[in-house]
């Protein structure tokens, strides 16, 4: 039968061994050896001499040298321990540290995503506010073209004109095509010639299939005679001619351009 094996905690046995080996070094360094003895001529049986004084030197352990060694060893040994013990801890440290930063991390992740959903909310309802106010300023800026017509049939063409540049200058205008037309028969009536050549040739840049093209064509004809620009009238009665034939502006037209001949 097999003696059972004792196991120590590492500690103990640390402790054990330095306290076995420290006794035995200080038994030894205090031992005079028998032949030393005999030199100094003292019998351990013969009481004559035993007075003498003997000279006793110390002999020293060999012990000594391994004992440092292993307490150095020792001491490595539990530095060593510490240092792996510091470095779990580290690394503990080191997780626990990174488990922290993916909490912040995602934090900030769903965070985000909440910001950026109420980003898209936030810029549909500003839409849909702007949509409506733009709704109602061209419902009020085409309710302009209205008043520059009444203003036009009263007489009171500079106020006519101030409401269709008001109205022109807005966004989209929904009534562009009237309030340009009307604005240049505004200025043809003041005698305006050049601003009414100016509305009159943007109309047909931008309005070129508008039923009001043989007006505007005719309009311009004569504006351009009235600045003693014959030539340029005779372009545009003539193409008043050409593309609009049976209109009653190109009769007219014909006219004038007979005469010239």
């Amino acid at each position: 039968m097999k003696a059972p094996k004792i196991s120590l905690p590492r500690k103990s046995v640390v402790k054990f061994v330095i306290l076995a080996l420290a006794v035995a070094s200080t038994s030894s360094a205090c031992l005079t050896t028998r032949s030393q003895l005999k030199k100094t001529g003292i019998d351990g049986d013969d009481p004559v001499g035993a007075t003498q004084p003997a000279e006793v030197s110390d002999v020293e352990p060999k012990g000594n040298y391994a004992l440092d060694e292993i307490k150095g060893e020792i001491t490595r040994l539990n530095g060593r321990i510490e240092d792996l013990e510091r470095a779990r801890g580290t690394e503990a440290d080191q997780a626990l540290s990174e488990k922290k930063k993916q909490e912040v991390f995602d934090q900030m992740e769903r965070r985000i995503t909440e910001l950026e959903t109420a980003q898209v909310e936030l810029i549909e309802q500003l839409k849909a506010v702007q949509g409506a106010a733009q709704s109602r300023t061209a419902a009020n800026s085409a309710s302009q073209v209205d008043e520059a017509r009444t203003k036009i049939s009263q007489g009171d063409r500079e106020s006519a004109i101030t409401l269709l540049d008001q109205y022109l200058s807005t966004p989209k205008a929904s009534r562009s095509e009237e309030a340009t037309f009307l604005r240049g028969e505004a200025h043809y009536d003041l005698k305006q010639y050049r601003k009414a050549i100016a509305d009159y040739g943007q109309f047909t840049e931008k309005f070129t299939k508008s039923k009001l093209m043989p007006k505007v064509l005719y309009k311009l004809g004569l504006s351009f005679r009235a600045i003693n620009s014959k030539e340029d009238a005779t372009v545009f009665l003539q193409e008043l001619v050409d593309k609009h034939p049976s209109s009653a502006e190109a009769k007219k037209a014909r006219a004038l351009l007979g005469r010239q001949r």
